[in-house]
């Protein structure tokens, strides 16, 4: 979680950031912002739990970023893994080359 955090404070004042949690399902913590306070605080409440739905999450994210004009960045701090919570199977609805596209 340090890492979220250390980026929260990287970033320029003036860019928006929203904030997605993954386990089972992606969640949108908050939605683009400048308030920096909601980012932490959604990093701070976080509890891992469940499977890891990476490939959806990005799928979310990249629908949202696409109704935004200017510069765009998706930042993906993860294991890498999508998988389910026994960690059998994909935790994810969508493909790794789903996300892709």
């Amino acid at each position: 979680m340090e890492a979220a955090r250390t980026f929260v404070y990287a970033i320029r004042e003036e860019d928006s950031l929203a904030v997605l949690t993954f386990a089972d399902d992606p969640v949108f913590a908050h939605d683009l912002t400048t308030t920096r306070e909601w980012s932490l605080e959604a990093i701070d409440e976080y509890t891992p739990s469940g499977g890891t739905a990476l490939y959806d999450t990005v799928v979310d994210a990249l629908a949202r970023l696409r109704r935004v004009e200017g510069r765009k960045v998706l930042v993906v701090l993860t294991d890498g893994r999508d998988e389910d919570n026994p960690g059998t199977g994909p935790g994810s609805l969508h493909t790794f080359g789903e996300a892709l596209e």
